[in-house]
Order: C-alpha cells, then structure tokens, then sequence
C-alpha cells in the first residue's frame, strides 16, 4: 500500500507526510478508514485528517445507505413473490370420497391429487400423464407428403 510507504518510519521525512496527507484527502473513499487511523501517528491534528475523515464517514454511509436499499428492494420483491404465490393457491379445495377425478372419473382413494388453476382437482397420475400427451409435447408426423 503506497501509503504505508510514505508513513514507514524509516523513511520519514516532510515531503512524504505531506504527500500521505495529501493521499488521503483526495481519496478518502479507497481506503479503509480503520486501517488509516492505526497508521497515522497521534500527533496529527483532526484538521490535517479533515477532508480524509469527512469523506471516510461519507462514504460509509453511502455504502450503508446502498445496502440498505438492497435489502429493501429484494424484501418488496419477496413480498410481490409471496403474495403471487398466494394468487395461484386460491381457496382451499374440498375433497371428499364421493367427488371424482375430472379427467378418468374415478373417486379419490388417496389423498394426493392435483388441482388445475380453474379449482379442477385430479389424480396425480391421470395429471402427468395429461402432460406427457398434451399437444406441444407430440412430435407430429406429416401424414401426406406433400411439402
């Protein structure tokens, strides 16, 4: 990190201080705010740290204002889902011995059906195998051939 070159005690000198001062100012929001404040000696000023931690704390905000907008959006999207989700449900679905499969008309000995959109209740079995026939599924052959 190029700023811990111009802060390494080693070296230090004017010069690099106040470019490291300057680093930080002008790019407040690349660097990790924590980090900084363990490398900066205490015997720099709040004012010569200023513009670095106003734009520091600008930046975290910002961010947590981000996130927190996320977190919003994918919440309402959630909810859009959940309440699509109770659209398709409908009502409950009243199933007795005496009502019959609408697609082989026998009654329901088991308690596994299916229900269609428009409430028609099924056999789970008579529905799959409605599914595997229905038309878009059937590869047709051309019975003439004519082209």
């Amino acid at each position: 990190m190029l700023l811990a070159v111009y802060m390494d005690p080693a070296i230090s000198s004017d010069a690099l201080v106040m470019a490291a001062v300057d680093l930080l100012n002008r790019h407040a929001e690349v660097f990790d705010a924590v980090r900084v404040l363990r490398l900066v000696p205490e015997s720099w000023s709040i004012q010569l740290l200023g513009p670095f931690l106003s734009g520091a704390m600008r930046e975290s905000m910002h961010s947590k204002r981000m996130t927190q907008i996320a977190l919003g959006l994918a919440r309402s999207e959630n909810l859009i889902h959940k309440y699509e989700k109770l659209k398709c449900k409908g009502g409950p679905v009243l199933l007795s011995e005496k009502k019959g499969c609408q697609l082989c008309h026998n009654t329901f000995s088991e308690p596994e059906f299916v229900c269609y959109p428009n409430g028609i209740p099924v056999h789970t079995h008579c529905a799959a195998k409605r599914n595997r026939e229905s038309p878009s599924k059937r590869h047709f052959t051309n019975a003439s051939n004519h082209t």
